[in-house]
């Protein structure tokens, strides 16, 4: 079994870099959850950050949440009415170059901790993902028992092949699944190419590809993803992804199509609003009938403090008819003086008090901290900061990373148990827009890696 991320995740837009600041002298050591019954409030969870002498890079919820903090043991501890029982631990390990090597997980069966799965983790000199080992334990046997192997090969050229191999469950022989083939033109991928291993033939077979163009500003337009034809040995269009921006390379419009029998139909249509500070401020989701005709669905609003930071988030949605229904729940989230988020929680409307209170259905999170001055991130990191929108994400997810200088910096996206899904290499800053629609709903982890410099941030993908 794998350890599931616990932390509630909000809606919390991020459209500042959330990753370790060299500034932050306080690092997360511990977070407190409820919920709301409706008549009162019932603890969930809480969990403990501890940290070896040496490892106490500061950081605050979000980067708890992005797992960039380098805790050496993480607690969790659930409530059951009388008290809190001990679930699992999990612990991790760093090299001399302060990547993580390898993670733990442990739970607690009757008092007693037993392994459960191991991730094991290599590096090339620069720094970048070569290798992903995850393991099983086998209690029977007493040993650990390969799952997963994931390996990369990085081209001269820039291309990049992910292949990935599962083991058998009794003999643990690990055999090929899958590979991507990612090719790039400059610091921009220009397409990946997904194949399956067909044992029988000892061969690679192809299945899909997904191109992307982008305008005079290296903005991505297009995204066309294609499936192969084994008839024509071709490859044909699927769906189409058109994105527009406006004069300051923001995304205003992003329309979904699929192919149908005259052509592009389009099926979806996502639009985003700015302030005068060029922050988004909300984004709508509307679809598209067979006909033509375009119904608004969802919207986002986001409201931002003194400080520039999301401290509202909340939802208008309609009927089929086209009837605005009024939010029904606001997340609001506070911050300390160094940008930490110190508390979680959220109201419901009550109709009739005709305001927002807490009642059924209410979630409240805390954080806590310690002082540290033990700052893993140096002052003169390449890595000035990660965007990450919409959040929560639909079909896609834009990434923009802003670097100190242009240099070469790796792209990764994991899930919460630490599973490598895409990578690829750009160079200087950079917005790229990434289809999300082969991912199942939930949290996803992106880290940005140059050199030594490590930074991540977290974006959910809500269906």
């Amino acid at each position: 079994m794998k350890m599931k991320a616990t932390l509630l995740l909000s809606s919390l837009l991020l459209t500042s870099a959330i990753a370790t600041q060299a500034q932050l002298t306080q690092r997360l050591i511990g977070t407190h959850q409820a919920h709301h019954t409706g008549t009162t409030w019932q603890p969930t969870d809480t969990v403990q950050l501890k940290y070896a002498p040496g490892n106490g890079n500061a950081g605050g919820a979000t980067e708890y949440e992005a797992g960039t903090l380098k805790f050496d043991t993480l607690k969790r501890y659930s409530y059951t009415g009388s008290g809190y029982m001990f679930q699992y631990q999990s612990s991790r390990h760093y090299n001399a170059a302060g990547l993580m090597d390898s993670s733990l997980q442990m739970y607690n069966m009757g008092g007693t901790l037993v392994n459960s799965n191991l991730d094991v983790f290599r590096y090339d000199g620069g720094g970048r993902d070569t290798a992903w080992y995850m393991y099983s334990w086998n209690n029977a046997a007493g040993t650990w028992m390969p799952q997963v192997y994931k390996a990369t090969v990085y081209g001269l050229t820039g291309s990049m092949i992910v292949t990935t191999q599962y083991a058998d469950p009794v003999t643990g022989v690990l055999t090929n699944s899958t590979r991507d083939i990612h090719s790039y033109i400059g610091a921009n991928l220009t397409s990946i190419e997904n194949e399956v291993w067909d044992a029988a033939g000892g061969a690679w077979v192809k299945q899909t590809r997904t191109n992307y163009t982008y305008d005079i500003n290296n903005n991505n337009d297009t995204v066309r993803e294609q499936l192969w034809d084994v008839s024509t040995s071709a490859y044909i269009d699927m769906n189409l992804q058109v994105n527009t921006y406006n004069t300051l390379n923001k995304l205003t419009l992003t329309d979904y199509y699929s192919t149908g029998g005259s052509g592009w139909q389009l099926v979806t249509q996502y639009k985003y609003l700015y302030d005068g500070a060029n922050r988004l401020v909300g984004d709508t989701i509307l679809y598209a009938d067979f006909i033509g005709n375009i119904y608004p669905s969802t919207a986002n609003r986001y409201l931002y403090n003194a400080m520039g930071r999301v401290d509202t988030t909340y939802n208008v949605r309609w009927t089929t008819g086209g009837v605005v229904i009024p939010d029904s729940t606001r997340m609001y989230t506070t911050y300390n003086s160094l940008g930490q988020i110190t508390r979680r929680a959220s109201k419901v409307w009550d109709v009739t008090a005709l305001d927002w209170i807490e009642k059924g259905g209410a979630i409240d999170q805390k954080f806590w901290y310690e002082v540290t001055t033990g700052i893993d991130n140096k002052p003169g990191s390449s890595i000035a900061g990660i965007s990450l929108y919409p959040n929560p994400a639909g079909s896609f997810v834009n990434i923009d990373v802003k670097m100190e200088r242009q240099q070469p910096y790796t792209v990764s996206i994991y899930n919460t148990t630490g599973s490598l899904l895409r990578q690829w290499e750009e160079k200087g800053s950079n917005s790229r827009m990434i289809s999300t629609a082969d991912l199942q709903a939930g949290n996803y982890i992106v880290t940005i890696r140059s050199g030594n410099d490590v930074q991540s941030a977290q974006f959910v993908i809500a269906r």
